[in-house]
């Protein structure tokens, strides 16, 4: 295999990838052909990760899928005072995140459709705030039918099927 950088100098390559670019020759060496051999030892272990199935993966423990379903049905989807604190912290940490995310966001939109960032913010914030609020009301209702039912139990995974150790 040719190595594709070979026609690059490090200046290149610096020019190209930023900052990024110089840490990570510190990191594996000085020279162009490092980077190389790095990203062909990179795609290798991909490749060999893409083959392991499901089967060779550890086992999840009996239960654990179910439990961690009725915690997160509890963060969102109730007042629960166990969740108090959380909620609180995380409404706290994400406001000031989302106009970072929206305009983010928005920035490729613009790029990618020609218009003005700031002619799609709002449309990007409203869809934003309407995949959020779907997903959270979907998987309210959905689990909470499940609870209601008898589904979600000790011994039972979500489906109300008995549990056994799954593969992640």
């Amino acid at each position: 295999m040719t190595n594709p950088l070979a026609g690059l100098s490090e200046e290149d390559l610096l020019r190209e990838f930023g900052p990024a670019a110089r840490t990570i020759l510190k990191r594996i060496g000085s020279g162009l052909e490092e980077l190389h051999e790095f990203g062909l030892a990179m795609e290798r272990n991909r490749r060999e990760l893409a083959h392991l199935s499901a089967r060779q993966s550890p086992a999840v423990p009996k239960g654990l899928w179910g439990a961690v379903c009725e915690q997160v049905h509890e963060l969102l989807c109730t007042r629960s005072a166990r969740y108090r604190n959380l909620r609180t912290e995380l409404s706290k940490k994400a406001k000031p995140l989302v106009p970072t995310i929206v305009g983010m966001i928005s920035a490729g939109v613009g790029a990618q459709s020609g218009f003005a960032v700031g002619a799609v913010v709002p449309f990007v914030a409203l869809c934003l705030l309407a995949i959020l609020r779907v997903g959270k009301e979907a998987w309210c209702a959905y689990y909470g039918r499940l609870l209601e039912q008898g589904h979600c139990q000790a011994g039972r995974d979500c489906s109300g099927n008995p549990t056994a150790a799954r593969s992640v």
